[in-house]
């Protein structure tokens, strides 16, 4: 025994003892996995591989999270109000824009 709970101690007659590593498999891209020689296999909660950073692409036109297994994703924020008397769109930094359309037809029958 080599009190390394981060191997596998075996006794071979011929060859003497041998230490297999483990590999501390399980979690997402999400948990950082490894052996510690004192406690075993730990998983710790942290976006690695996948997502690098805090996925923050510092527009107001998206919504920024992290997939475990695709890494970071962005929506488009929709700006649509659904009436017909704006135009919009979104600007980078300050988001969404609506705009007042002008919808006078120059008729007297109608206001």
């Amino acid at each position: 025994d080599d009190d390394d709970l981060c191997t596998v101690d075996e006794c071979d007659v011929s060859g003497g003892c041998t230490y297999t590593t483990i590999e501390c498999e399980g979690g997402d891209d999400c948990t950082i996995t490894y052996c510690d020689p004192y406690i075993g296999c730990v998983y710790q909660s942290g976006c690695v591989d996948k997502c690098t950073d805090d996925c923050n692409d510092y527009s107001e036109c998206t919504v920024d999270r992290c997939d475990p297994s695709e890494g970071c994703q962005y929506t488009v924020v929709d700006c649509n109000d659904y009436s017909e008397c704006t135009s919009e769109y979104c600007d980078d930094t300050t988001g969404c824009v609506y705009t007042d359309i002008e919808c006078d037809d120059n008729s007297e029958c109608t206001s």
